[in-house]
């Protein structure tokens, strides 16, 4: 169990390292890619979008390709994407990838629990939530700090490579030590309507709470508008959860 948990907590640091470590870089960013800061804030902003918009098939994906395999595939993602990011050329380019990033970065942390419970069992599901819960807490504020130190010391693009050789390390033990089979149950049909209302749901609150920063708090319309939307989406999908037969999540 040990050995598993520190397999799963190399992944899940790098996916909350990401999500704080490019904010300190933002006006670099901006003026080395030749980008006023509103667009480059985007690269924030678009990674937390796609991270929130896959965390809600990480149940179903686990169930139907086993979640060795999907923790593998988006750990794979994060670490080619991030090399992408690092020889983006432009503001466009740079926002493109860290969106796949977050495609990635969104299923490492769901999946990575889910396989770390799976492992323990009950009897030692406090022990194991201990263990993932130190790189949640300290991944936000570390992400800062090391992002300052990698931009003052050395060029913005090792932010982001320095995910790969740690995904690398990942994926190699992931490949010896995980159960293929964990995870595996019978998944039937994907949700599509569950996706189509959760997704694009909590997508928009995400962006709504992120416009606040930069749009004078809730009071601004670019705010409160995606928030209000995204939570009408959120309660259309928790009506058609206990309706439907095999929702994407289970409401009950």
């Amino acid at each position: 169990v040990k050995i598993v948990a520190a397999v799963v907590v190399l992944g899940v640091v790098m996916s909350l390292l990401d999500t704080t470590i490019v904010s300190v870089a933002l006006d670099t960013l901006s003026r080395d890619l030749h980008s006023p800061l509103s667009t480059i804030q985007w690269v924030t902003t678009g990674y937390l979008l796609s991270l929130a918009m896959v965390i809600p098939l990480a149940g179903w994906l686990s169930e139907r390709f086993g979640s060795k395999r999907v923790w593998m595939v988006s750990v794979a993602v994060f670490a080619i994407s991030s090399a992408l990011c690092g020889i983006a050329w432009s503001a466009e380019s740079l926002i493109l990838f860290r969106v796949l990033q977050g495609f990635g970065g969104g299923l490492i942390m769901p999946v990575g629990m889910s396989v770390l419970a799976q492992t323990a069992g009950p009897r030692h599901m406090g022990r194991v939530m201990s263990v993932i819960g130190m790189p949640m807490l300290l991944g936000p504020v570390l992400g800062p700090v090391l992002g300052g130190l990698i931009v003052t010391n050395t060029a913005w693009e090792w932010i982001f490579y320095v995910n790969v050789p740690i995904a690398a390390v990942s994926l190699l033990l992931a490949a010896r030590l995980l159960n293929p089979r964990q995870g595996r149950a019978d998944a039937g049909k994907l949700d599509w309507i569950g996706v189509a209302l959760l997704s694009p749901g909590l997508a928009s609150v995400v962006f709504g709470l992120a416009e606040t920063e930069t749009s004078g708090g809730l009071s601004a319309t670019i705010a409160w508008g995606p928030i209000a939307g995204g939570i009408v989406l959120i309660a259309l999908f928790v009506r058609h959860a206990l309706r439907a037969r095999r929702p994407l999540i289970d409401m009950h």
